[in-house]
């Protein structure tokens, strides 16, 4: 039996454990995570962590003589130092290996953490691309599924699509997902206000029809501060979309060979971005080439690919 008691904040304060030697008494969830680590065959053990706090990473590591694997699905950087969250599971000596999701990430911890393993999986797994007979590419159109965030930089999507129109006034701009910041949503529509776009820039609300979007779709964008994959990228290149992205860590530049299946500019610039529209929309045979090299590229991210990798990093961890 187990009872659980929670204080005003819903923080898990007490927990009473009934087992076969009597009562055991916890004072919250750190010291329950702990318990149970203290239960298990350690030696033949191993578990994979994909906690985001500090504190939950260690209490898991408590004790435990097993393998601790740490899964990252996010970027561990605040500027030039590990985040708050990640640094147990960066820097933690209890860990033993890690997961993280693209090849520059894995690079990048290599340089603090040479000594551990570090394997690369992609936290995706696409559906199979929409059947293209069943689906028409609307021209111009610029399609991306993210949420409202300031950390995405949509400010700079509705300028440099502002700037393009003016060389192709067919495009127009969805900027689709969920509102995470009221102010921020009211600044962006304001910005497309004052640029006079309300006919062609719009934020839409969220769908659950991703692929659909993209698959009418024939560009998509990417201007975030950071990223942990870009997941919405591989999507839309699933769907045959072309991707123009800021050089951002993580992600895009996993995914996107420039100037083969996408467009990576060389810095975070409006007027890169602008010129990368242009440079895309200016040659369609060009286009269809690059949407082509993207279905092949997504191909590594359906179930099986992904699946396969995680069946080899459990058995290369099951016999070290």
């Amino acid at each position: 039996m187990l009872t659980l008691l929670f204080d005003d904040d819903q923080e898990m304060s007490h927990v009473t454990l009934l087992t076969p030697a009597g009562y055991v008494y916890l004072s919250g969830e750190f010291d329950l995570i702990r318990y149970y680590m203290s239960t298990l065959d350690t030696a033949s053990n191993i578990i994979f962590s994909d906690l985001v706090s500090d504190r939950d990473v260690e209490g898991v590591a408590a004790g435990f003589d097993g393998k601790i694997v740490s899964v990252i699905h996010s970027d561990h950087y605040l500027g030039n130092f590990v985040r708050p969250g990640y640094r147990y599971s960066v820097l933690g000596t209890g860990i033993s290996h890690i997961i993280v999701s693209t090849e520059q990430q894995k690079h990048d911890i290599q340089q603090i953490r040479p000594e551990l393993q570090i394997s690369v999986v992609p936290p995706i797994v696409l559906n199979e691309r929409l059947p293209m007979e069943d689906t028409k590419k609307i021209a111009g159109r610029i399609t991306v599924v993210s949420r409202i965030d300031p950390v995405k930089r949509f400010e700079d999507m509705i300028k440099a699509t502002v700037l393009a129109k003016e060389k192709f006034p067919i495009l127009d701009l969805h900027l689709i997902g969920d509102i995470v910041d009221d102010a921020y949503a009211r600044r962006l529509r304001e910005l497309i206000k004052e640029n006079n776009a309300t006919t062609y820039i719009f934020i839409d609300d969220p769908t659950v029809y991703v692929d659909a979007k993209y698959a009418i779709s024939e560009l998509t964008l990417m201007t975030s501060k950071h990223e942990g994959f870009a997941r919405t990228v591989v999507e839309a290149m699933n769907q045959g979309v072309v991707p123009i992205s800021y050089p951002v860590k993580y992600g895009p530049t996993d995914v996107i060979k420039h100037d083969v299946n996408g467009i990576v500019t060389s810095s975070a610039s409006v007027a890169e971005l602008a010129a990368g529209i242009i440079d895309v929309m200016s040659d369609k045979d060009r286009m269809k080439r690059m949407a082509n090299r993207e279905v092949e590229t997504a191909q590594n991210f359906h179930r099986q690919q992904v699946e396969n990798k995680w069946r080899e990093i459990i058995a290369s961890l099951e016999k070290a």
